[in-house]
C-alpha cells in the first residue's frame, strides 16, 4: 500500500518487507544488501542499526500520539518488531531472524501505518523531488570544487552539501526529521563560519548555487509540513547568515 504521509511505521514496513527477501548470511549482510548505499562498511552497518533502532522507537511514540485510535491494541501487535529487534546485532545471523518477519508482524505494522497516515498532518516528500534535489547538489559539489574559493571555503560548502546529499539517502529510515536535522546542520556550518560565509556569498555562481541548494530543501520541507507544525525546524530556515542568503531562502 502507497502512503502520502511522513509515516514512521509505512518506512519501517517497507524496511522489513525488503529484508524478509533477503537470504543472507547475517545481519551485516543483510543490511548491506537492503541499504547499499548507506551499510558499505562496519561503521556504516552500525550507522543503520542505530536509525533502524530509533525508527521503531518513533513508530511506537507515533502510535502513542493518535487521537482517534487505540494505541494501546495497535503496539500490542508491534511487540513482535520489538521483539526483533532486540536480536538484532551485525553478526547475528539472518535466516533465523528472518523467519520472525511474519505476515502477524506486517500485518501489525501495516494496521499503525494505516492509523498514522489518518491523522498524520506531514506530508511525505516525493520521490522524484528527492532524485532531483541530489542531482542539484552532485551539480552544485562540482562547481564549488572547480570554483576560485578558497580550499578551507570549499571544503566547508562541500560538507554543507554532502549533509543534505546523506539525509537523502537516508530518508526511506528517517524520513523528514533527517531532511530537516541535516539542513539545520548544513546551514549551521556556514553560519558559524563567517569568512567562509562572506567569501561564499561574494563568489556569484558557487556561492548562489549554494544557496539555492539549501533554498530548495527548505521548500520541500515546508510544502510536506507547515510552519506551525515544524516545531524546532523552524530556526533552520534563516540560517544561512547575510541578508541576500536569507532573502533567497525566505522565497
Amino acid at each position: 500500500m502507497d502512503y502520502d504521509k511522513d509515516n514512521s511505521a509505512a518506512r519501517l514496513l517497507s524496511i522489513l518487507e525488503s529484508a524478509q527477501k533477503s537470504r543472507a548470511r547475517n545481519v551485516s549482510d543483510m543490511l548491506s544488501e537492503v541499504f547499499p548505499q548507506q551499510a558499505t562498511d562496519e561503521l556504516g552497518v552500525l550507522k543503520v542499526l542505530a536509525q533502524l533502532f530509533s525508527l521503531q522507537i518513533k513508530v511506537q511514540e507515533d502510535v502513542r500520539a493518535l487521537e482517534n485510535a487505540n494505541p494501546d491494541r495497535l503496539l500490542k501487535r508491534h511487540e513482535r518488531v520489538t521483539d526483533l529487534f532486540k536480536r538484532l546485532n551485525p553478526d547475528a545471523g539472518w535466516e533465523g531472524l528472518r523467519g520472525s518477519i511474519n505476515e502477524a508482524m506486517l500485518d501489525g505494522l501495516e494496521h499503525c501505518a494505516d492509523a498514522i497516515d489518518r491523522e498524520s498532518p506531514i506530508d511525505r516528500i516525493a520521490a522524484d523531488d528527492l532524485v532531483e534535489l541530489r542531482a542539484q547538489i552532485h551539480t552544485v559539489r562540482e562547481l564549488v570544487i572547480r570554483s576560485s574559493l578558497s580550499s578551507s571555503t570549499k571544503t566547508a560548502l562541500v560538507k554543507m552539501l554532502a549533509q543534505i546529499d546523506l539525509a537523502i539517502v537516508d530518508y526511506s529510515i528517517t524520513g523528514l526529521d533527517g531532511m530537516a536535522q541535516a539542513l539545520e546542520q548544513a546551514a549551521g556550518i556556514i553560519a558559524l563560519d563567517e569568512n567562509s560565509r562572506k567569501e561564499a556569498d561574494e563568489n556569484g555562481d558557487a556561492g548562489f548555487e549554494v544557496w539555492k541548494v539549501v533554498s530548495r530543501g527548505c521548500e520541500l520541507v515546508r510544502t510536506a509540513a507547515s510552519a506551525t507544525r515544524l516545531g524546532g525546524w523552524v530556526k533552520f530556515l534563516p540560517l544561512v547568515a547575510d541578508e541576500g542568503s536569507q532573502k533567497l531562502l525566505s522565497e
